[in-house]
Protein backbone atom coordinates (compact mmCIF):
# COMPACT_ATOMS: atom_id res chain seq x y z
CA UNK A 1 0.00 0.00 0.00
CA UNK A 2 1.49 3.36 -1.20
CA UNK A 3 1.89 6.22 1.34
CA UNK A 4 0.50 8.88 -0.93
CA UNK A 5 -1.73 9.05 -3.94
CA UNK A 6 1.17 11.10 -5.62
CA UNK A 7 3.62 8.50 -4.66
CA UNK A 8 2.36 5.52 -6.58
CA UNK A 9 1.84 7.75 -9.66
CA UNK A 10 5.54 8.39 -9.74
CA UNK A 11 6.74 5.54 -12.43
CA UNK A 12 3.58 6.19 -14.53
CA UNK A 13 4.69 9.91 -14.50
CA UNK A 14 8.49 8.64 -15.30
CA UNK A 15 7.49 6.19 -18.22
CA UNK A 16 8.81 7.48 -21.12
CA UNK A 17 7.82 7.01 -24.48
CA UNK A 18 9.83 5.20 -27.54
CA UNK A 19 8.84 7.65 -29.94
CA UNK A 20 9.87 7.02 -33.48
CA UNK A 21 12.12 9.84 -33.56
CA UNK A 22 14.39 7.31 -32.68
CA UNK A 23 14.37 6.51 -36.54
CA UNK A 24 17.80 6.40 -37.90
CA UNK A 25 17.54 9.31 -40.32
CA UNK A 26 21.38 8.74 -42.04
CA UNK A 27 20.40 7.39 -45.38
CA UNK A 28 20.22 9.75 -48.01
CA UNK A 29 21.64 13.09 -46.36
CA UNK A 30 23.54 14.75 -48.94
CA UNK A 31 27.23 15.18 -48.16
CA UNK A 32 27.77 17.92 -51.52
CA UNK A 33 25.79 20.47 -49.46
CA UNK A 34 27.34 23.34 -47.13
CA UNK A 35 25.31 22.36 -44.37
CA UNK A 36 25.32 18.26 -45.19
CA UNK A 37 28.06 17.01 -43.16
CA UNK A 38 26.89 18.99 -40.02
CA UNK A 39 23.50 17.04 -40.09
CA UNK A 40 25.58 13.59 -40.60
CA UNK A 41 27.44 14.39 -37.57
CA UNK A 42 24.05 15.55 -35.32
CA UNK A 43 22.52 12.51 -36.69
CA UNK A 44 25.32 10.39 -35.56
CA UNK A 45 25.97 11.77 -32.20
CA UNK A 46 22.17 11.44 -31.23
CA UNK A 47 22.58 7.90 -32.00
CA UNK A 48 25.34 7.59 -29.35
CA UNK A 49 23.51 9.44 -26.90
CA UNK A 50 25.38 12.78 -27.16
CA UNK A 51 22.67 14.93 -27.95
CA UNK A 52 24.37 18.62 -26.47
CA UNK A 53 27.09 17.57 -29.57
CA UNK A 54 24.30 16.48 -31.54
CA UNK A 55 22.31 20.12 -30.82
CA UNK A 56 25.42 22.13 -31.55
CA UNK A 57 26.33 20.42 -35.23
CA UNK A 58 22.10 21.02 -36.16
CA UNK A 59 21.89 24.74 -34.96
CA UNK A 60 25.07 25.24 -36.94
CA UNK A 61 23.71 23.63 -39.99
CA UNK A 62 20.33 25.38 -39.72
CA UNK A 63 21.62 28.76 -41.05
CA UNK A 64 23.24 26.79 -44.00
CA UNK A 65 20.42 25.28 -45.36
CA UNK A 66 18.73 27.10 -48.49
CA UNK A 67 14.98 26.06 -49.09
CA UNK A 68 15.06 26.81 -53.18
CA UNK A 69 14.63 22.94 -53.99
CA UNK A 70 12.59 20.39 -52.35
CA UNK A 71 15.38 18.55 -51.10
CA UNK A 72 16.75 21.47 -49.36
CA UNK A 73 13.40 21.76 -47.45
CA UNK A 74 13.66 18.31 -46.99
CA UNK A 75 17.01 18.68 -44.88
CA UNK A 76 15.88 21.26 -43.76
CA UNK A 77 13.19 19.12 -42.13
CA UNK A 78 15.52 17.03 -40.87
CA UNK A 79 17.76 19.27 -38.80
CA UNK A 80 14.79 20.59 -37.96
CA UNK A 81 13.51 17.47 -36.10
CA UNK A 82 16.91 16.75 -35.44
CA UNK A 83 17.46 19.72 -33.42
CA UNK A 84 13.93 19.31 -31.36
CA UNK A 85 14.50 15.72 -30.80
CA UNK A 86 18.14 16.34 -28.81
CA UNK A 87 16.39 19.50 -26.77
CA UNK A 88 13.31 17.11 -25.92
CA UNK A 89 15.85 14.17 -25.05
CA UNK A 90 17.59 16.56 -22.85
CA UNK A 91 14.62 17.55 -21.32
CA UNK A 92 14.19 21.15 -22.58
CA UNK A 93 10.78 20.32 -24.09
CA UNK A 94 9.61 24.11 -24.60
CA UNK A 95 12.33 24.37 -26.56
CA UNK A 96 11.88 21.91 -28.61
CA UNK A 97 8.25 22.07 -29.45
CA UNK A 98 8.52 24.97 -32.38
CA UNK A 99 11.66 23.16 -34.04
CA UNK A 100 9.24 19.86 -33.67
CA UNK A 101 6.17 21.61 -35.11
CA UNK A 102 8.25 23.25 -38.39
CA UNK A 103 9.82 19.89 -38.86
CA UNK A 104 6.48 18.52 -39.10
CA UNK A 105 4.79 21.43 -41.09
CA UNK A 106 7.34 20.74 -43.96
CA UNK A 107 7.19 16.75 -43.85
CA UNK A 108 3.32 17.31 -44.20
CA UNK A 109 4.76 19.21 -47.65
CA UNK A 110 6.72 17.48 -48.88
CA UNK A 111 5.62 13.59 -48.02
CA UNK A 112 1.89 14.28 -47.12
CA UNK A 113 1.74 10.48 -46.65
CA UNK A 114 4.91 9.45 -45.56
CA UNK A 115 6.94 7.77 -42.03
CA UNK A 116 8.49 11.24 -41.70
CA UNK A 117 5.28 12.82 -40.93
CA UNK A 118 5.03 9.84 -38.16
CA UNK A 119 7.94 10.95 -36.78
CA UNK A 120 7.34 14.23 -35.93
CA UNK A 121 3.40 14.05 -35.07
CA UNK A 122 5.56 11.52 -32.38
CA UNK A 123 7.47 13.84 -31.30
CA UNK A 124 5.04 17.31 -31.51
CA UNK A 125 3.10 14.72 -29.09
CA UNK A 126 5.98 14.29 -26.97
CA UNK A 127 6.81 17.82 -26.20
CA UNK A 128 2.78 17.98 -25.57
CA UNK A 129 2.97 14.96 -23.15
CA UNK A 130 5.67 16.95 -21.24
CA UNK A 131 3.85 19.66 -20.40
CA UNK A 132 1.20 17.57 -19.19
CA UNK A 133 -1.39 18.26 -22.13
CA UNK A 134 -2.05 14.21 -23.06
CA UNK A 135 -5.67 15.08 -24.75
CA UNK A 136 -3.31 17.26 -27.28
CA UNK A 137 -0.54 14.34 -27.53
CA UNK A 138 -3.02 11.85 -27.95
CA UNK A 139 -4.46 13.44 -31.26
CA UNK A 140 -0.85 13.51 -32.65
CA UNK A 141 -0.39 10.10 -31.48
CA UNK A 142 -3.04 8.39 -32.90
CA UNK A 143 -2.23 10.43 -36.30
CA UNK A 144 0.82 8.86 -36.09
CA UNK A 145 -0.40 5.53 -35.85
CA UNK A 146 -2.76 5.74 -38.58
CA UNK A 147 -0.11 7.10 -41.46
CA UNK A 148 2.47 4.83 -40.35
CA UNK A 149 -0.08 1.45 -40.73
CA UNK A 150 -0.92 3.33 -44.10
CA UNK A 151 1.80 3.26 -44.84
CA UNK A 152 3.54 0.30 -43.80
CA UNK A 153 0.95 -2.05 -42.67
CA UNK A 154 -0.07 -3.36 -39.20
CA UNK A 155 3.33 -5.03 -38.26
CA UNK A 156 6.30 -2.69 -38.54
CA UNK A 157 8.45 -1.67 -36.46
CA UNK A 158 7.05 2.04 -35.87
CA UNK A 159 3.73 1.12 -36.09
CA UNK A 160 4.60 -0.67 -32.75
CA UNK A 161 6.21 2.20 -31.80
CA UNK A 162 3.22 4.13 -32.13
CA UNK A 163 0.92 1.94 -29.42
CA UNK A 164 3.79 1.85 -27.09
CA UNK A 165 3.54 5.48 -27.49
CA UNK A 166 -0.52 6.07 -27.27
CA UNK A 167 -0.04 3.37 -24.28
CA UNK A 168 2.47 5.52 -22.25
CA UNK A 169 -0.08 8.60 -22.67
CA UNK A 170 -3.24 6.53 -21.59
CA UNK A 171 -1.26 5.82 -18.45
CA UNK A 172 -0.58 9.67 -17.74
CA UNK A 173 -4.17 10.01 -18.11
CA UNK A 174 -4.70 7.02 -16.28
CA UNK A 175 -6.90 5.78 -18.54
CA UNK A 176 -5.69 1.86 -17.42
CA UNK A 177 -8.30 -0.43 -19.85
CA UNK A 178 -7.15 2.04 -23.28
CA UNK A 179 -3.27 1.71 -21.72
CA UNK A 180 -2.99 -2.35 -21.42
CA UNK A 181 -4.93 -2.49 -25.17
CA UNK A 182 -1.98 -0.73 -26.49
CA UNK A 183 0.78 -1.69 -24.75
CA UNK A 184 -0.01 -5.13 -25.41
CA UNK A 185 -0.58 -4.69 -29.06
CA UNK A 186 2.93 -2.85 -29.31
CA UNK A 187 4.30 -5.79 -27.48
CA UNK A 188 2.44 -8.70 -29.77
CA UNK A 189 3.67 -6.56 -33.04
CA UNK A 190 7.64 -5.95 -31.48
CA UNK A 191 7.66 -9.66 -30.62
CA UNK A 192 6.77 -11.57 -33.38
CA UNK A 193 9.22 -9.47 -35.30
CA UNK A 194 12.53 -11.39 -36.38
CA UNK A 195 14.93 -10.17 -34.58
CA UNK A 196 12.46 -8.85 -31.86
CA UNK A 197 12.03 -5.26 -31.89
CA UNK A 198 14.95 -3.46 -30.50
CA UNK A 199 12.51 -1.30 -28.04
CA UNK A 200 11.03 -4.65 -26.65
CA UNK A 201 12.41 -3.82 -23.38
CA UNK A 202 10.74 -0.43 -23.16
CA UNK A 203 7.41 -1.62 -24.32
CA UNK A 204 7.48 -4.28 -21.35
CA UNK A 205 9.13 -1.89 -19.02
CA UNK A 206 5.95 0.14 -19.61
CA UNK A 207 3.38 -2.49 -18.68
CA UNK A 208 5.44 -2.94 -15.76
CA UNK A 209 4.57 0.93 -14.86
CA UNK A 210 0.59 -0.01 -15.67
CA UNK A 211 0.97 -2.69 -13.16
CA UNK A 212 2.39 -0.44 -10.57
CA UNK A 213 -0.27 2.09 -11.00
CA UNK A 214 -2.40 -0.73 -10.75
CA UNK A 215 -0.87 -1.20 -7.27
CA UNK A 216 0.31 -4.73 -8.08
CA UNK A 217 3.76 -3.43 -7.23
CA UNK A 218 5.35 -7.19 -6.84
CA UNK A 219 4.25 -8.55 -10.33
CA UNK A 220 5.41 -4.96 -11.44
CA UNK A 221 9.54 -5.31 -9.99
CA UNK A 222 9.58 -8.82 -11.34
CA UNK A 223 8.97 -7.86 -14.81
CA UNK A 224 11.14 -4.68 -14.79
CA UNK A 225 13.74 -6.86 -13.19
CA UNK A 226 13.62 -9.12 -16.42
CA UNK A 227 13.42 -5.69 -18.24
CA UNK A 228 17.32 -4.62 -16.92
CA UNK A 229 18.24 -8.43 -17.02
CA UNK A 230 18.13 -7.61 -20.93
CA UNK A 231 18.81 -4.23 -21.36
CA UNK A 232 22.11 -5.04 -19.34
CA UNK A 233 23.23 -8.08 -21.65
CA UNK A 234 22.07 -5.88 -24.59
CA UNK A 235 23.50 -2.75 -23.52
CA UNK A 236 25.74 -2.89 -21.10
CA UNK A 237 25.82 -1.57 -17.39
CA UNK A 238 25.84 2.29 -17.86
CA UNK A 239 22.63 2.46 -20.66
CA UNK A 240 20.29 5.40 -20.08
CA UNK A 241 17.45 2.60 -20.43
CA UNK A 242 19.08 0.96 -17.60
CA UNK A 243 18.98 3.98 -15.48
CA UNK A 244 15.48 4.56 -15.74
CA UNK A 245 14.58 0.78 -14.75
CA UNK A 246 17.19 0.67 -12.09
CA UNK A 247 14.98 4.34 -11.06
CA UNK A 248 11.54 2.75 -11.91
CA UNK A 249 12.48 -0.51 -9.86
CA UNK A 250 13.38 1.47 -7.09
CA UNK A 251 9.77 2.94 -7.22
CA UNK A 252 8.35 -0.85 -6.66
CA UNK A 253 10.48 -0.89 -3.78
CA UNK A 254 9.34 2.10 -2.17
CA UNK A 255 6.05 0.78 -2.53
CA UNK A 256 6.49 -2.79 -1.39
CA UNK A 257 8.38 -0.78 1.95
CA UNK A 258 11.78 -2.19 0.55
CA UNK A 259 13.41 1.41 1.33
CA UNK A 260 17.31 0.62 1.68
CA UNK A 261 17.00 -1.44 -1.82
CA UNK A 262 15.01 1.46 -3.05
CA UNK A 263 17.86 3.61 -1.85
CA UNK A 264 20.56 1.97 -3.44
CA UNK A 265 18.70 1.44 -6.97
CA UNK A 266 17.97 5.28 -6.82
CA UNK A 267 21.56 6.20 -5.82
CA UNK A 268 22.85 3.40 -9.12
CA UNK A 269 20.08 5.11 -11.31
CA UNK A 270 21.48 8.83 -10.55
CA UNK A 271 24.98 7.98 -11.04
CA UNK A 272 24.00 6.34 -14.64
CA UNK A 273 21.47 9.63 -15.56
CA UNK A 274 24.00 12.22 -14.31
CA UNK A 275 26.49 10.58 -16.82
CA UNK A 276 24.11 10.16 -19.77
CA UNK A 277 21.74 13.04 -19.25
CA UNK A 278 24.10 15.84 -17.80
CA UNK A 279 22.76 17.46 -14.59
CA UNK A 280 19.68 18.87 -15.13
CA UNK A 281 17.58 16.39 -16.84
CA UNK A 282 13.96 15.77 -15.34
CA UNK A 283 14.65 11.88 -15.54
CA UNK A 284 17.05 12.77 -12.75
CA UNK A 285 15.22 14.81 -10.76
CA UNK A 286 12.82 11.77 -10.46
CA UNK A 287 15.45 9.07 -9.37
CA UNK A 288 16.41 12.05 -6.86
CA UNK A 289 12.45 12.20 -5.83
CA UNK A 290 12.89 8.03 -5.40
CA UNK A 291 16.02 8.50 -3.20
CA UNK A 292 14.27 11.02 -1.11
CA UNK A 293 11.10 9.07 -0.46
CA UNK A 294 13.02 6.36 0.00
CA UNK A 295 15.26 7.85 2.81
CA UNK A 296 12.41 9.68 4.31
CA UNK A 297 10.50 6.27 5.02
CA UNK A 298 13.62 5.00 6.47
CA UNK A 299 13.33 8.20 8.91
CA UNK A 300 16.46 9.56 7.49
CA UNK A 301 15.17 13.47 7.21
CA UNK A 302 18.74 14.84 6.79
CA UNK A 303 19.61 12.64 4.04
CA UNK A 304 15.81 13.47 2.36
CA UNK A 305 16.35 17.25 2.77
CA UNK A 306 19.47 17.53 0.37
CA UNK A 307 17.96 14.57 -2.12
CA UNK A 308 14.94 16.82 -2.47
CA UNK A 309 16.47 19.91 -3.03
CA UNK A 310 18.12 18.53 -6.08
CA UNK A 311 14.61 17.90 -7.29
CA UNK A 312 13.52 21.23 -7.14
CA UNK A 313 16.54 22.66 -8.33
CA UNK A 314 16.15 20.75 -11.46
CA UNK A 315 12.57 21.81 -11.20
CA UNK A 316 13.16 25.15 -11.82
CA UNK A 317 15.17 24.25 -15.22
CA UNK A 318 13.80 21.86 -16.70
CA UNK A 319 9.86 21.49 -18.40
CA UNK A 320 8.19 19.10 -15.59
CA UNK A 321 4.18 18.42 -15.25
CA UNK A 322 2.68 20.37 -12.85
CA UNK A 323 1.26 17.17 -11.05
CA UNK A 324 4.92 16.24 -10.49
CA UNK A 325 5.82 19.58 -9.79
CA UNK A 326 3.42 20.17 -6.69
CA UNK A 327 4.65 16.17 -5.59
CA UNK A 328 8.17 17.38 -5.71
CA UNK A 329 7.15 20.46 -3.62
CA UNK A 330 4.29 18.50 -1.21
CA UNK A 331 7.50 15.86 -0.40
CA UNK A 332 9.86 18.62 0.71
CA UNK A 333 6.79 19.89 2.88
CA UNK A 334 7.19 16.77 4.57
CA UNK A 335 11.24 16.38 5.04
CA UNK A 336 10.62 20.24 6.34
CA UNK A 337 8.25 19.46 9.09
CA UNK A 338 10.73 16.56 10.18
CA UNK A 339 13.38 18.93 10.24
CA UNK A 340 11.51 20.81 12.40
CA UNK A 341 11.20 23.83 9.50
CA UNK A 342 7.25 24.23 9.82
CA UNK A 343 7.25 28.06 8.19
CA UNK A 344 9.07 26.55 5.24
CA UNK A 345 7.26 23.56 5.42
CA UNK A 346 3.86 25.83 4.88
CA UNK A 347 5.10 27.91 2.21
CA UNK A 348 6.17 24.45 0.41
CA UNK A 349 2.48 23.34 0.78
CA UNK A 350 0.87 26.71 -0.04
CA UNK A 351 2.79 27.05 -3.56
CA UNK A 352 1.75 23.26 -3.84
CA UNK A 353 -1.65 23.93 -3.65
CA UNK A 354 -1.20 26.76 -6.37
CA UNK A 355 -0.02 24.39 -9.09
CA UNK A 356 -2.41 22.20 -8.44
CA UNK A 357 -4.83 24.78 -8.66
CA UNK A 358 -3.79 26.02 -11.85
CA UNK A 359 -3.25 22.66 -13.12
CA UNK A 360 -6.77 21.33 -12.21
CA UNK A 361 -8.19 24.77 -14.33
CA UNK A 362 -6.14 23.81 -17.43
CA UNK A 363 -7.89 19.79 -16.95
CA UNK A 364 -11.01 20.74 -16.68
CA UNK A 365 -10.07 22.80 -19.99
CA UNK A 366 -8.61 19.81 -22.02
CA UNK A 367 -11.00 17.67 -20.73
CA UNK A 368 -13.37 19.59 -23.25
CA UNK A 369 -11.82 17.62 -26.30
CA UNK A 370 -14.02 15.14 -28.06
CA UNK A 371 -11.71 11.94 -27.46
CA UNK A 372 -14.00 9.66 -30.03
CA UNK A 373 -11.60 11.68 -33.11
CA UNK A 374 -8.41 10.09 -31.69
CA UNK A 375 -8.95 6.89 -34.13
CA UNK A 376 -8.38 3.99 -31.54
CA UNK A 377 -9.33 0.50 -32.56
Amino acid sequence: MCTGAYLCFVSVMTAAAVTAGDLDILTGIRIDTPWGNSIIEGSRAAKDGQYATSATAFERALPLISISSPEDRMDLALALGGLGNCYAKMGRYAEAQPFDERALALWRELLPRGVMVAVELNNVAGDYSAGGHFEEALRYQSEALRVDEAALGPRDALVANDWNNLGVTYILERRYSAADKALRRAIEVGSEMTPPHPRLTEFNGNMASLMLALHRPKEAKELQERVLSTQVKERGLTHVSVGMTLMRIADCEIMLKKYALAVGHASAAIRILKDRLGEWHPRIGTAYFELAVAYQRLRRSDLAEPAIESVLAIDKQATVRPSMRSAHLREYALVLRKRGKKDEAKAAELMAAKIEQQDMGQFVSRETVDVRELGMR
